[in-house]
C-alpha cells in the first residue's frame, strides 16, 4: 500500500473502535488503549527521536516524518505482543517495510514499558506499610495482592526450575515482607529454604504425613482448609475476570464461538480460520 496513514487494515480497525476487535487483536479494549496513549505513550512517541543505527544520534524528534502516528505505534506493538503472526503480516496490516517494523517495535516496546510502569492501574509494585493491612497475597510466578500483580519475573527460560525463576521474589520476601505476613502458593512451589522459612505457605500435599498430637494435627488441618479455600477463591476470581471481560468478546457471534471451542486444535503457524484478519479490512474504491 502506498501510504501507511491512509486506508490500511490498521486504520480500518482503529476507526471501528470496537472492543471485540481491539481485545481480539491487541488484548485491550478501546478504553484501555486510549488510556495508555494518554498516560504518556503518545507524548513520548512524538517527543523522543527513534534510535537508528544508520544516523548520528542526538538529533531532535521529527514526528511528521514517522510512518505511524502514536496510535499506530501502540497498535503495532500490541499486535506484536498479543498475536503469533509473522512479521510479514505486521508489514501488511500497517503498510510498513521490514526495517521500519523492527525499529518501531523496538522503540515502541521501551516506551510502552515506561508508560505502564508510571500508570497506577498497571504498575507492578510491592506494597509498603499499611498497604499490607489491606491485602492477602497469592504467589505463583506472579505475585497477586487483592487481584493486582505486585511482583513478577517474566521471560525466563522454560527449562529453569521454579526455585530459580522465583529468586527475585524470594529477595523481596527476605527484605520487604513484614514479619507477620506470608504468601500463599500452590503445593508445587519451592518454599523449603531456610532463608524464606515461614514466608510462604501452601496446602498440604495429598498423602503427606502430619506429625503431632491430636490437637496439633487438628489445628494444622484447619489451617490447611483455610489455605485451600483461599487458593480456590483466588482461582475463581481469575477465571471470572477472564470470562466476564474477555470471553464474551472472544466468543461473540456464531463464527467466533465455533472458533473458540475448537481453539485447542488450531495450529498457530497454519490457522485454518484466522480470528484476527477479519478485523483488518482494506477499503476498495471503484
Amino acid at each position: 500500500m502506498a501510504d501507511p496513514h491512509i486506508d490500511t487494515p490498521w486504520q480500518c480497525l482503529l476507526s471501528s473502535h470496537s472492543d471485540c476487535a481491539f481485545i481480539t487483536t491487541m488484548g485491550f479494549d478501546a478504553h484501555s488503549f486510549d488510556a495508555i496513549l494518554s498516560a504518556g505513550f503518545e507524548k513520548m512517541w512524538y517527543e523522543r527521536p527513534i534510535v537508528r543505527f544508520d544516523t548520528i544520534g542526538g538529533g531532535k524528534s521529527r514526528p511528521g516524518g514517522c510512518s505511524l502516528d502514536a496510535a499506530g505505534a501502540l497498535g503495532l506493538v500490541l499486535h506484536y505482543l498479543n498475536s503469533t503472526m509473522c512479521e510479514v503480516s505486521l508489514q501488511q496490516i500497517f503498510a510498513l517495510i521490514p526495517s521500519t517494523v523492527l525499529q518501531y517495535n523496538h522503540f515502541g516496546l521501551n516506551i510502552l514499558l515506561e508508560t505502564l510502569r508510571n500508570m497506577p492501574d498497571t504498575a507492578i509494585t510491592w506494597p509498603k506499610g499499611a498497604k499490607f493491612e489491606e491485602n492477602t497475597s497469592l504467589l505463583t510466578h506472579l505475585v497477586f495482592s487483592k487481584c493486582l500483580i505486585i511482583a513478577a519475573n517474566l521471560n525466563v527460560p522454560g527449562s529453569w526450575h521454579d526455585s530459580w525463576v522465583a529468586q527475585p521474589i524470594y529477595k523481596k520476601l527476605r527484605t520487604k515482607m513484614p514479619d507477620k505476613y506470608y504468601l500463599v502458593a500452590d503445593t508445587a512451589f519451592p518454599r523449603s529454604t531456610t532463608q524464606i522459612s515461614g514466608r510462604i505457605c501452601a496446602p498440604i500435599k495429598a498423602g503427606q504425613h502430619i506429625p503431632g498430637t491430636r490437637e496439633d494435627v487438628a489445628e494444622k488441618l484447619a489451617f490447611n482448609r483455610e489455605l485451600l479455600s483461599y487458593c480456590q477463591t483466588a482461582e475463581l476470581v481469575g477465571i471470572n475476570k477472564i470470562k466476564n471481560v474477555y470471553m464474551k468478546e472472544w466468543t461473540r457471534g456464531v463464527d467466533q464461538e465455533e472458533l473458540w471451542r475448537s481453539f485447542e486444535d488450531m495450529l498457530f503457524s497454519d490457522n485454518k480460520k484466522d480470528c484476527i484478519s477479519r478485523f483488518h479490512i482494506v477499503a476498495s474504491y471503484e
